[in-house]
């Protein structure tokens, strides 16, 4: 029982992360944002971990080769740097969230609206 739950569990995971990019690319273009890109990239790192165990459960394909092994290397470290990637982005975010990052908001707002409205500056 607790195998088969296990396995449903992989197949869930998975699925769960296919529609999340689906529906996230329907709501919002992710693909100009970088954080929806970091979103979606760590779904899809997170299917390229889960993939070669589902195929193993469905198909019965045996992972025991150099490549499966260089396979799972690539996806761990790739799943890292996109964590490290998103975490750079929350962080500038937050940065911009602080009565500092406020502060300097307001001033480049200031100055791009008096270098519109400055004659000499078209």
């Amino acid at each position: 029982m607790v195998i088969d739950l296990l396995k449903s569990g992989f197949f869930v995971a998975f699925f769960c992360s296919v529609a999340y990019i689906i529906g996230y690319s329907i709501l919002a273009p992710w693909w100009k944002n970088p954080w929806g890109r970091g979103m979606v990239s760590f779904s899809a790192a997170s299917q390229l971990l889960l993939l070669p165990t589902l195929l193993h459960i469905t198909f019965g394909i045996n992972f025991s080769s150099g490549f499966a092994a260089w396979y799972y290397i690539v996806s761990l470290y790739l799943d890292g740097l996109i964590e490290v990637y998103r975490l750079r982005w929350a962080y500038r975010i937050q940065q911009h969230d602080t009565p500092r990052g406020r502060r300097q908001n307001e001033v480049n707002r200031v100055r791009a609206d008096h270098d519109e409205s400055d004659p000499l500056n078209r």
